[in-house]
């Protein structure tokens, strides 16, 4: 079996932790709490990933697996008022999701 590196990109969560996902291969993702957590869960997951590809019979990229470099930086746009607006609508139901009501106690629902 031969060693491949791949280049794994973290990304801190509003809410803590870190998404991992690698550049060449989009549809591979996973977190961990910490960055140690979220590298370890990068490597299982890559690893099924590739086996999935071989499986589906499509490329595997090993050749673009590692970059040489990463540039980061950001970029400046003219948001629409339509994006704004799907924003704003996005937010609203995520806010009111179940899943963010089962995250708010109400205050003085403490059991004494």
């Amino acid at each position: 079996m031969k060693k491949q590196r791949f280049t794994v990109i973290l990304l801190p969560q509003e809410d803590g932790g870190y998404q991992a996902h690698f550049p060449y291969y989009p549809g591979c993702l996973t977190w961990g709490s910490t960055v140690e957590e979220a590298l370890g869960r990068a490597s299982g997951a890559i690893a099924a990933h590739l086996e999935g590809l071989v499986e589906e019979g499509l490329d595997v990229g090993l050749e673009l697996a590692e970059l040489p470099y990463v540039v980061v930086s950001e970029v400046e746009i003219a948001v629409s008022e339509k994006v704004l607006r799907r924003s704003k609508e996005e937010s609203r139901y995520l806010a009111n999701s179940p899943e963010a009501q089962s995250e708010v106690e109400p205050a003085g629902s403490k059991n004494r």
